[in-house]
């Protein structure tokens, strides 16, 4: 029922947080980006990495600057990271072109339905949300044909034997 280019790995159990890939790290040139530093401003629009774990984005009050965050990001990010955010859910209608790894680990999510479009997500962390047992929750992982790595331990669903079998199918198409 998922169609995916190719998945080398899908962690539903165990303890195996790690869904880091050192390539989807870009280096950064201090020297280049000396000015950009000083002037202590944030530069949204060229960013490539964004971690925001651990800024409490799950608030009402933080809702509306994860928006705007993320609308102004869009373009060039490459890595995204927010982990340990109470998130329930992520803003509608996000689009991001460039996005190879979404680091939504240790949140409230419940579904997949209200991921962003990423046409070039690789790697998927959803390590400790509340993903439910339930085909409809991961419905939408189809639109990541490009997706290689999805982590759901320490959801509902990785405990649930019958769907784990059709993710485990999926893994080899």
């Amino acid at each position: 029922w998922i169609h995916a280019k190719k998945v080398f790995s899908i962690c539903c159990l165990g303890s195996d947080a790690s869904v880091t890939d050192e390539s989807l790290y870009a280096k950064i040139d201090l020297e280049a980006d000396a000015d950009a530093l000083l002037d202590n401003k944030p530069h949204w629009e060229t960013a490539e990495n964004l971690n925001l774990s651990y800024q409490g984005l799950g608030t009402a009050y933080q809702r509306p600057e994860l928006l705007n965050v993320m609308t102004k990001v869009s373009a060039n990010l490459v890595v995204l990271k927010l982990a340990h955010n109470s998130l329930t859910a992520l803003p509608r209608g996000l689009v991001f072109p460039c996005l190879r790894l979404l680091d939504l680990s240790f949140n409230e999510l419940t579904s997949t339905n209200q991921l962003p479009r990423a046409d070039k997500l690789q790697v998927l962390s959803l390590l400790r949300n509340l993903i439910p047992a339930q085909h409809v929750a991961m419905r939408s992982l189809d639109r990541y044909r490009e997706l290689t790595r999805l982590t759901l331990a320490g959801n509902p669903i990785s405990s649930a034997g019958t769907l784990y079998m059709h993710l485990v199918g999926w893994a080899a198409v």
